[in-house]
């Protein structure tokens, strides 16, 4: 069983989609996938997946130690199972985020696959995702500001001993302005000091 983090520095790249299409990805060989929307504070997973059975607690009750993350579980017409984020503030303020850890352990044993849809930026929500998982994956867009907030999150999760196991470039349209798969893919690597006119 493996769980990735499906991460980035900037907000609106498209972690959510990737995550759901690699879970339904997953799910379509065979191979029982769990996907958790660590986003508490800002949740969005609930709002593009089809739940079948939907349970009427969210990953905040089962942070907040009220329910068991079973209970949590919704399962989806992809075949993947996902346990959601509420909207709620009040449930936010009263989750605990360190107990990722103890939600992934009650739940490893029935998965393949379990992936960690994490929140924006350098917060809370998004670096304990990272500090559990077992590999990341970063989300970035063909773009500076895209690239170079990856490559900061890239070096936070080195920095936790996390392999980055791949980048995936997302939303490209092939207009001159995006760079190129090869830049993309070796800023988020090595890193970025200096400027480019193009891909």
């Amino acid at each position: 069983m493996t769980v990735y983090a499906v991460a980035s520095g900037k907000g609106g790249v498209g972690k959510t989609i990737f995550a759901l299409n690699a879970g339904a990805a997953l799910s379509e060989m065979g191979l029982k996938t769990l996907i958790i929307d660590c986003d508490i504070a800002m949740a969005n997973l609930g709002q593009v997946v089809n739940v079948d059975s939907k349970t009427e607690y969210s990953l905040h009750e089962v942070l907040a130690s009220e329910v068991n993350s079973g209970d949590a579980i919704n399962h989806t017409s992809y075949g993947l199972d996902v346990i959601l984020s509420s909207v709620s503030l009040v449930g936010f303020l009263e989750a605990d985020m360190e107990k990722l850890s103890e939600v992934l352990k009650d739940v490893v044993e029935r998965y393949d696959f379990i992936l960690l849809d994490t929140a924006t930026g350098l917060s809370q929500e998004s670096l304990i995702p990272i500090m559990v998982c077992d590999e990341v994956i970063l989300i970035v867009n063909a773009e500076f500001p895209s690239i170079v907030d990856a490559q900061k999150m890239r070096l936070i999760a080195e920095s936790m001993g996390k392999r980055v196991r791949g980048v995936v470039i997302n939303r490209v349209s092939g207009i001159k302005r995006e760079l190129g798969a090869k830049k993309c893919g070796g800023i988020a690597r090595a890193g970025y000091s200096g400027r480019s006119s193009g891909g």
